[in-house]
């Protein structure tokens, strides 16, 4: 074989290994080079990016409270009554009109006479609740009712403000004087009608009248 035969054969070979080696070239499935890129964000961060949650709030407790509220209004006979308290909050929902009240004082204007132009009756309680569309004022512990030279006391008073009507539950205790009289009386409920002048006690009713 000549010379130049042998550079061909030679020549061909070299093409022939060139295509096998680069040919069996594939991307590595373990290493690869690219561009760097920003990471994704987690999947809960993409969804709070793509849309915005408002949740609305549709109640009011009682930790929104109101420092030293004042309610007044008259009743059906134009006679004037007003309740304060230390701190009052909304109950139940945004649309309620019923307030709670902490340490509540309630004065309500009794009719003048000649010899008395301004009476007043008092109500003090530890707490209560008042509703504004009603005007319906309730009251719960060591309550107090002033007025007339009478208190009485009671666990639970429920008052009608617009009908001047009063029910007291829970064992009730009248103390005071009646004329030339000490009175002290006992009874499991009293109700009472301002505007008819009539109190009526029921239930195991105990009176002292006691000489002054």
């Amino acid at each position: 074989m000549n010379r130049r035969a042998i550079l061909l054969l030679l020549v061909i070979a070299i093409l022939v290994l060139g295509v096998i080696l680069f040919g069996s070239v594939r991307e590595s499935r373990l290493f690869r080079l690219t561009a760097p890129t920003e990471p994704a964000a987690p999947r809960s961060m993409r969804q709070s990016i793509s849309g915005t949650t408002v949740t609305s709030l549709t109640t009011v407790s009682t930790s929104a409270l109101l420092e030293s509220p004042r309610y007044t209004g008259q009743d059906t006979s134009g006679r004037n009554w007003e309740i304060t308290a230390v701190s009052a909050g909304q109950q139940g929902s945004a649309a309620s009109t019923t307030i709670v009240l902490n340490t509540v004082l309630a004065h309500l204007e009794f009719p003048s006479t000649p010899t008395n132009p301004s009476r007043t009756l008092t109500l003090r309680a530890e707490s209560g609740s008042y509703a504004q569309s009603t005007h319906y004022l309730g009251l719960t512990g060591n309550v107090q009712v002033e007025g007339l030279g009478l208190t009485l006391t009671a666990p639970h008073i429920d008052t009608s403000l617009a009908e001047r009507q009063l029910t007291a539950s829970g064992g009730v205790n009248i103390t005071g004087t009646i004329g030339p009289w000490g009175l002290n009386v006992t009874a499991p409920l009293l109700s009472a009608n301002q505007n008819i002048s009539q109190l009526t006690l029921t239930g195991g009713v105990h009176a002292v009248l006691t000489p002054q």
